[in-house]
């Protein structure tokens, strides 16, 4: 199944997490989960951060669990998020800049830090400016998946999605701990159909009220279709090329 996840809600049970999360909730729903990396992890084939709102896929056996993980790995599997940032981009980008955990900060990553780094590689292409010329509505599609790359990479251009104040967002927006993160598209093979499958996960009500209000959403409505979101890309896909030898190793 594939769910539009809220924000605010984590994906599954840790130590430090006191809230329900998504995966207790689909157990208290008497759902079907696959088991084969324990309770733990029941049903849970990828995360979304706790403040990023959109689509996440769930396995209900074991076979569709192996084969889905198997898509991650190999990049059958993936997701186009949308983001709202603090300041525009000056052009569509790729950023291949390590992460890893900063020393005086264990919840946050950086592109600074003497700590182990991880080779993490984003792509950010430009939809819409705000009326006023200083919010950016984007795309971005991860070529790795690092815990907070998203936000990591933002803040080594010196840029910040709306609401993330612990990357830096200094904005006078009361955002109950959100972040205008959404996974808008989840792309994947069906496990048993072998059909080829996109999922679009709406926005949620506060970020299409953000966008409705600050933003010419004529414009946007036309920008968000699935397949011009995809094709956005295609710019990029020649640096994507130069970096192919790089992901064998990751």
């Amino acid at each position: 199944m594939v769910i539009n996840k809220p924000y605010n809600l984590t994906t599954h049970k840790a130590p430090s997490e006191k809230n329900p999360t998504l995966q207790e909730w689909l157990i208290y729903k008497n759902k079907t989960l696959s088991t084969i990396y324990g309770k733990e992890r029941e049903g849970i084939v990828h995360r979304l951060d706790k403040p990023t709102s959109g689509a996440i896929i769930i396995a209900k056996n074991n076979e569709a669990h192996l084969n889905l993980s198997n898509q991650l790995q190999n990049k059958s599997m993936g997701r186009y998020y949308l983001g709202i940032i603090n300041s525009p981009i000056k052009d569509d980008v790729l950023v291949d800049r390590a992460l890893g955990r900063l020393r005086n900060n264990r919840i946050k990553f950086s592109v600074n830090t003497a700590l182990k780094k991880r080779e993490s590689i984003s792509m950010f292409c430009k939809i819409a400016k705000d009326i006023n010329e200083q919010n950016e509505l984007i795309s971005i599609k991860l070529i790795t998946g690092r815990t907070h790359q998203i936000r990591a990479h933002l803040e080594s251009m010196n840029r910040n999605l709306i609401g993330d104040t612990l990357y830096g967002y200094k904005g006078e927006m009361e955002l109950n701990n959100r972040i205008f993160l959404h996974a808008y598209l989840l792309y994947f093979i069906h496990p048993r159909s072998g059909e080829k499958m996109t999922i679009k996960a709406n926005l949620h009500d506060d970020m299409s009220l953000f966008l409705n209000n600050n933003f010419e959403r004529r414009e946007i409505d036309e920008k968000l279709n699935p397949d011009n979101i995809v094709n956005s890309f295609n710019n990029l896909n020649e640096r994507m090329y130069a970096i192919n030898t790089k992901l064998k190793k990751i």
